[in-house]
C-alpha cells in the first residue's frame, strides 16, 4: 500500500512539537532577543524566581554550551547538577528532583549542538559515547535555552532544532 505522507510545514511542525513537549517531554522554552543585552538571562531568572515565589520547589542550574562542548561535557554537567541537587535537598539520587536548567548557548556553537539538544530535549536521553555515561531528562525539569545574538543571526540559523521549539522573543 502506498500512503502519501508529505512533510509538515514549519508552522505545523512547531505546533506538533509544542504539544509533544507539553504532554511528554517537559516544559521547554527558547528565549531570544532582538538586541544584545535585551534581557534574556534576566527573563529566565525572573521566570524561575516567580515560580519559586509561588511555592514551586524548583532549583536553578545554569549549564553553558560553548564551542568546546561535547556530549561528554554536557552529560557530566547535567549529571552533576542532579547530584548536587540531591545533596542539597537530602533526596536520594533516584528520587525525582525538580530543576530549572538555564542552557546558556554561546555565539560559537559546537558542530554537534543540534544533535545534543535534540537528544536531550526531545528524545530525553543524552549519551556520552566516550565514557558510556547517560543522562535521562526528567519530564518535571524545565529547560530555558538562551539563544545568543550574532551578526546576521548566524547562530540562530545554525541552531535549526531550536527554531522548531516553543520560543519567546524579547523586544
Amino acid at each position: 500500500h502506498m500512503v502519501d505522507l508529505p512533510p509538515l510545514d514549519l508552522q505545523q511542525l512547531r505546533v506538533s512539537l509544542a504539544e509533544s513537549f507539553r504532554l511528554h517531554c517537559g516544559e521547554t522554552l527558547c528565549v531570544a532577543s532582538e538586541i544584545n543585552g535585551g534581557g534574556k538571562s534576566h527573563f529566565i531568572l525572573e521566570e524561575v524566581a516567580n515560580r519559586q515565589r509561588d511555592g514551586e520547589p524548583i532549583w536553578y542550574r545554569k549549564v553553558p554550551i560553548r564551542e568546546g562542548s561535547s556530549h561528554e561535557s554536557l552529560v557530566h554537567l547535567m549529571t552533576q547538577a542532579n547530584i548536587n541537587l540531591s545533596k542539597s535537598t537530602g533526596n536520594a539520587p533516584g528520587e525525582p528532583n525538580h530543576l530549572a536548567f538555564h542552557i546558556d548557548i554561546a555565539h560559537i556553537i559546537p558542530p554537534a549542538a543540534n544533535t545534543m539538544l535534540f537528544q536531550l530535549l526531545l528524545i530525553g536521553v543524552l549519551r556520552d559515547p566516550i565514557k558510556n555515561r547517560v543522562y535521562f531528562r526528567n519530564s518535571a525539569d524545565l529547560f530555558y535555552l538562551e539563544i545568543p545574538n550574532s551578526i546576521r543571526n548566524k547562530t540562530v540559523k545554525a541552531l535549526r532544532f531550536c527554531n522548531l521549539l516553543p520560543h519567546t522573543i524579547l523586544e
